[in-house]
Protein backbone atom coordinates (compact mmCIF):
# COMPACT_ATOMS: atom_id res chain seq x y z
CA UNK A 1 0.00 0.00 0.00
CA UNK A 2 1.44 3.50 -0.82
CA UNK A 3 0.51 6.71 0.61
CA UNK A 4 -0.10 9.80 -1.39
CA UNK A 5 2.35 12.27 0.01
CA UNK A 6 -1.02 14.48 2.06
CA UNK A 7 -1.55 10.96 4.12
CA UNK A 8 -4.83 11.11 2.68
CA UNK A 9 -5.57 9.29 -0.34
CA UNK A 10 -4.48 5.44 -0.22
CA UNK A 11 -3.32 3.24 -2.54
CA UNK A 12 -3.84 -0.54 -2.76
CA UNK A 13 -1.71 -2.35 -5.82
CA UNK A 14 -4.86 -5.51 -6.60
CA UNK A 15 -2.48 -6.58 -9.34
CA UNK A 16 1.40 -5.03 -10.64
CA UNK A 17 -1.15 -3.36 -13.02
CA UNK A 18 -3.79 -2.01 -11.30
CA UNK A 19 -4.13 0.03 -8.18
CA UNK A 20 -7.23 1.15 -6.55
CA UNK A 21 -8.05 3.69 -3.66
CA UNK A 22 -11.13 4.81 -1.61
CA UNK A 23 -11.10 8.51 -0.09
CA UNK A 24 -15.10 10.10 0.86
CA UNK A 25 -17.56 8.57 -0.99
CA UNK A 26 -15.58 7.62 -3.86
CA UNK A 27 -13.38 5.02 -5.85
CA UNK A 28 -10.07 5.96 -7.87
CA UNK A 29 -8.55 3.33 -10.15
CA UNK A 30 -5.49 3.10 -12.13
CA UNK A 31 -4.97 0.65 -14.86
CA UNK A 32 -2.10 -0.48 -16.87
CA UNK A 33 -2.34 -1.81 -20.51
CA UNK A 34 0.48 -4.72 -20.16
CA UNK A 35 0.78 -4.46 -24.63
CA UNK A 36 1.89 -0.92 -24.26
CA UNK A 37 2.43 -0.41 -20.94
CA UNK A 38 -0.02 3.11 -21.18
CA UNK A 39 -2.15 3.89 -17.53
CA UNK A 40 -5.25 4.83 -17.86
CA UNK A 41 -7.80 6.31 -15.06
CA UNK A 42 -11.33 6.18 -13.72
CA UNK A 43 -12.85 7.42 -10.43
CA UNK A 44 -16.31 5.87 -9.58
CA UNK A 45 -19.03 7.97 -7.04
CA UNK A 46 -19.55 4.59 -4.98
CA UNK A 47 -22.95 5.76 -3.13
CA UNK A 48 -24.73 6.23 -7.19
CA UNK A 49 -22.40 4.15 -9.44
CA UNK A 50 -21.43 7.45 -11.35
CA UNK A 51 -18.09 6.68 -13.62
CA UNK A 52 -16.01 9.34 -14.84
CA UNK A 53 -12.46 8.27 -17.04
CA UNK A 54 -9.87 9.97 -17.76
CA UNK A 55 -9.59 11.09 -22.08
CA UNK A 56 -5.65 11.13 -21.79
CA UNK A 57 -3.76 7.82 -21.46
CA UNK A 58 -0.36 8.49 -18.80
CA UNK A 59 2.91 6.98 -19.29
CA UNK A 60 3.51 6.65 -15.66
CA UNK A 61 1.15 5.35 -12.95
CA UNK A 62 2.03 8.32 -10.37
CA UNK A 63 0.80 10.68 -13.24
CA UNK A 64 -2.40 8.44 -13.46
CA UNK A 65 -3.08 8.86 -9.91
CA UNK A 66 -2.32 12.47 -9.59
CA UNK A 67 -4.85 12.58 -11.94
CA UNK A 68 -7.33 10.85 -9.76
CA UNK A 69 -6.59 13.01 -6.62
CA UNK A 70 -7.32 15.98 -8.92
CA UNK A 71 -10.88 14.94 -10.12
CA UNK A 72 -11.72 13.61 -6.77
CA UNK A 73 -10.11 17.09 -5.37
CA UNK A 74 -12.78 19.01 -7.37
CA UNK A 75 -15.38 17.16 -5.61
CA UNK A 76 -14.70 16.22 -2.07
CA UNK A 77 -13.59 19.43 -0.06
CA UNK A 78 -10.78 17.44 2.22
CA UNK A 79 -9.10 16.10 -0.76
CA UNK A 80 -8.31 19.68 -2.36
CA UNK A 81 -7.40 20.78 0.58
CA UNK A 82 -5.25 18.43 1.60
CA UNK A 83 -3.13 18.69 -2.20
CA UNK A 84 -2.40 22.20 -0.77
CA UNK A 85 -1.92 21.54 2.51
CA UNK A 86 0.28 18.75 4.02
CA UNK A 87 -0.56 17.62 7.53
CA UNK A 88 0.45 20.71 9.59
CA UNK A 89 2.88 20.73 12.97
CA UNK A 90 1.66 19.17 15.69
CA UNK A 91 0.38 21.68 18.77
CA UNK A 92 1.39 19.97 21.87
CA UNK A 93 -0.29 22.04 23.68
CA UNK A 94 -3.75 22.41 21.90
CA UNK A 95 -3.57 18.84 21.85
CA UNK A 96 -3.48 18.23 25.87
CA UNK A 97 -5.86 21.08 26.04
CA UNK A 98 -8.53 18.96 23.94
CA UNK A 99 -7.28 15.62 24.88
CA UNK A 100 -8.38 16.98 28.81
CA UNK A 101 -12.03 18.20 27.38
CA UNK A 102 -12.52 15.10 26.22
CA UNK A 103 -11.60 13.16 29.66
CA UNK A 104 -13.68 15.29 31.57
CA UNK A 105 -17.42 13.42 30.28
CA UNK A 106 -17.96 9.78 30.37
CA UNK A 107 -17.10 7.46 27.47
CA UNK A 108 -20.32 7.96 25.72
CA UNK A 109 -21.29 11.32 26.24
CA UNK A 110 -17.50 11.80 24.98
CA UNK A 111 -18.52 9.67 21.85
CA UNK A 112 -21.53 11.34 21.41
CA UNK A 113 -19.58 15.15 21.76
CA UNK A 114 -16.68 14.09 19.50
CA UNK A 115 -19.74 13.51 16.25
CA UNK A 116 -21.60 16.56 17.56
CA UNK A 117 -18.52 19.07 17.95
CA UNK A 118 -17.48 17.62 14.06
CA UNK A 119 -20.95 18.01 12.60
CA UNK A 120 -21.22 21.94 14.05
CA UNK A 121 -17.61 23.01 13.56
CA UNK A 122 -18.72 21.84 9.62
CA UNK A 123 -21.29 24.24 9.10
CA UNK A 124 -19.47 27.09 11.01
CA UNK A 125 -16.67 27.07 8.40
CA UNK A 126 -18.87 25.89 5.63
CA UNK A 127 -20.66 29.57 6.15
CA UNK A 128 -16.88 31.49 6.03
CA UNK A 129 -15.73 29.48 2.83
CA UNK A 130 -19.32 30.08 1.00
CA UNK A 131 -18.57 33.90 1.94
CA UNK A 132 -15.02 34.22 -0.05
CA UNK A 133 -15.22 34.26 -3.98
CA UNK A 134 -13.50 30.90 -4.66
CA UNK A 135 -16.00 28.53 -2.39
CA UNK A 136 -19.10 30.83 -3.60
CA UNK A 137 -20.30 28.15 -5.84
CA UNK A 138 -19.67 24.77 -3.76
CA UNK A 139 -22.55 23.02 -2.64
CA UNK A 140 -22.44 23.74 1.44
CA UNK A 141 -22.73 20.19 2.06
CA UNK A 142 -19.65 19.66 0.16
CA UNK A 143 -17.71 22.37 2.62
CA UNK A 144 -19.19 21.14 5.88
CA UNK A 145 -18.14 17.26 5.62
CA UNK A 146 -14.93 18.59 5.59
CA UNK A 147 -13.99 17.93 9.52
CA UNK A 148 -15.90 14.65 9.60
CA UNK A 149 -13.71 13.54 6.39
CA UNK A 150 -10.78 14.70 8.24
CA UNK A 151 -11.05 13.33 11.54
CA UNK A 152 -12.14 9.61 9.65
CA UNK A 153 -9.18 9.66 7.18
CA UNK A 154 -6.77 10.55 10.37
CA UNK A 155 -8.00 7.85 12.55
CA UNK A 156 -8.10 5.26 9.79
CA UNK A 157 -4.29 5.53 9.67
CA UNK A 158 -3.52 5.25 12.98
CA UNK A 159 -1.89 2.04 14.79
CA UNK A 160 -4.41 0.58 17.78
CA UNK A 161 -1.78 -2.57 18.28
CA UNK A 162 0.18 -1.14 21.18
CA UNK A 163 -1.52 -1.36 24.67
CA UNK A 164 -2.25 1.61 27.28
CA UNK A 165 -3.07 2.25 30.57
CA UNK A 166 -6.53 3.53 31.23
CA UNK A 167 -8.09 6.27 32.32
CA UNK A 168 -10.37 6.75 34.90
CA UNK A 169 -13.68 7.87 33.50
CA UNK A 170 -15.24 11.11 32.96
CA UNK A 171 -17.76 11.88 35.36
CA UNK A 172 -19.82 14.46 33.23
CA UNK A 173 -23.00 12.73 31.81
CA UNK A 174 -24.83 14.58 28.93
CA UNK A 175 -28.02 14.29 26.99
CA UNK A 176 -28.28 14.97 23.87
CA UNK A 177 -29.38 18.19 23.64
CA UNK A 178 -26.95 19.20 26.12
CA UNK A 179 -24.11 17.24 24.34
CA UNK A 180 -25.22 19.77 21.13
CA UNK A 181 -24.80 22.80 23.62
CA UNK A 182 -21.56 21.73 25.15
CA UNK A 183 -20.51 21.13 20.87
CA UNK A 184 -21.86 24.79 20.10
CA UNK A 185 -19.79 26.40 22.98
CA UNK A 186 -16.46 24.49 22.11
CA UNK A 187 -16.75 25.16 18.42
CA UNK A 188 -17.07 29.31 19.71
CA UNK A 189 -13.52 28.23 20.41
CA UNK A 190 -12.21 26.55 17.97
CA UNK A 191 -13.19 27.85 15.09
CA UNK A 192 -11.61 31.50 15.04
CA UNK A 193 -8.14 29.29 15.31
CA UNK A 194 -6.01 28.25 11.88
CA UNK A 195 -8.04 25.58 10.74
CA UNK A 196 -6.05 23.09 10.29
CA UNK A 197 -3.70 23.37 12.82
CA UNK A 198 -6.65 22.95 14.86
CA UNK A 199 -8.32 20.02 13.50
CA UNK A 200 -5.02 17.60 13.38
CA UNK A 201 -4.56 18.44 17.00
CA UNK A 202 -8.44 17.71 17.74
CA UNK A 203 -7.57 14.45 16.03
CA UNK A 204 -4.61 13.73 17.80
CA UNK A 205 -6.06 14.12 21.02
CA UNK A 206 -9.28 12.07 19.57
CA UNK A 207 -7.15 9.22 19.06
CA UNK A 208 -5.53 9.18 22.43
CA UNK A 209 -8.72 9.12 23.82
CA UNK A 210 -9.45 6.22 22.10
CA UNK A 211 -6.07 4.75 23.46
CA UNK A 212 -6.72 5.77 27.30
CA UNK A 213 -10.53 5.63 27.57
CA UNK A 214 -12.72 3.49 29.78
CA UNK A 215 -13.66 1.13 27.25
CA UNK A 216 -16.27 -0.61 29.21
CA UNK A 217 -18.96 0.98 27.26
CA UNK A 218 -17.71 -0.56 23.41
CA UNK A 219 -16.65 -3.95 25.24
CA UNK A 220 -20.26 -5.35 25.49
CA UNK A 221 -19.86 -5.49 21.28
CA UNK A 222 -16.47 -6.67 21.09
CA UNK A 223 -14.15 -9.72 22.27
CA UNK A 224 -11.11 -7.89 22.80
CA UNK A 225 -9.91 -4.06 23.78
CA UNK A 226 -8.86 -3.54 20.08
CA UNK A 227 -12.45 -4.82 19.10
CA UNK A 228 -14.01 -2.10 21.40
CA UNK A 229 -11.70 0.63 19.85
CA UNK A 230 -13.26 -0.49 16.32
CA UNK A 231 -16.77 -0.31 17.36
CA UNK A 232 -16.03 3.35 18.82
CA UNK A 233 -14.46 4.31 15.05
CA UNK A 234 -17.29 2.44 13.20
CA UNK A 235 -20.00 4.19 15.55
CA UNK A 236 -18.47 7.21 14.88
CA UNK A 237 -17.74 6.85 10.56
CA UNK A 238 -21.87 5.58 10.97
CA UNK A 239 -22.57 8.78 12.79
CA UNK A 240 -20.66 11.73 10.61
CA UNK A 241 -21.82 9.66 7.12
CA UNK A 242 -17.85 9.54 5.86
CA UNK A 243 -16.39 6.66 3.50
Amino acid sequence: MNTDKTGLILWRSTTSSRAEAKVCSWQAVTEQDLETNIWRAYIRHLPEGERISSREMFRARGDAELWCRAEIGQRCQVVRFAYRMERPKLSAELRRKILNTLRRYNTLTTQALVVETLREWGLTRARILLASEEYRDWPEEWLSEEPGHYLWLTLNEMDYSTSHNRVSRGTIALDYPQVRQHASRWVEQLAPMPFYETIYAYCIAAYNWLETCDLQPFLRNAKSERDAIKVCLDKWKLDLDVY
